[in-house]
């Protein structure tokens, strides 16, 4: 297993059974094929030495290490790394210290206490369009700056963002 800080430098050796390898989640269909593998380990009974239980892949942006649901997630991850943005990238549910029930894609800190939060929009149904709707008016609702990308637009002309 290779630390995440120090790709280069093995930190510890892991060998998982194959039957935990083989029931592995694997999130091909998110268009990200960087990331790391979590293992989850779990004692059967208290003073147990915990056995593994599952792997995961966790997509996310080799650089930085920050898991991304998605293919343009990891486009506009690396568009506000090399703007210097001072940005989250929100991994649960609520994000608490904004008053938010909802989780937005990022969370981008602006010039003037400026917070913009940003849905990074990849699907085209309705029901999708429907969420996306409904998160837009509770954020703007909550007095926040709200960004919507699309995935066509280039971000290196996306001023509402560049000039946050």
């Amino acid at each position: 297993m290779l630390a995440l800080d120090k790709k280069d430098h093995l930190s510890l050796e892991v060998t998982i059974s194959k039957a935990v390898y083989d029931k592995g989640v694997l999130f091909e269909h998110l268009d990200v094929e960087t990331g790391y593998w979590l293992i989850w380990k779990e004692a059967t009974s208290l003073g147990d030495w915990p056995k593994e239980k599952e792997i995961v892949f966790v997509p996310a942006d080799e650089t930085t290490g920050i898991p991304v649901e998605s293919g343009l997630e990891l486009k506009m991850l690396a568009h506000l790394v090399e703007k210097q943005k001072s940005f989250k990238k929100p991994l649960t549910q609520n994000v608490i210290e904004l008053d938010l029930e909802l989780r937005p894609d990022m969370v981008v800190y602006g010039k003037n206490d400026k917070i913009a939060l940003i849905e990074v929009a990849g699907f085209e149904d309705d029901v999708y369009r429907e969420k996306l709707e409904s998160k837009r008016k509770k954020y703007l609702e909550k007095g926040y700056q709200y960004l919507q990308w699309e995935g066509k637009e280039s971000l290196e002309d996306w001023n509402e963002l560049n000039n946050l």
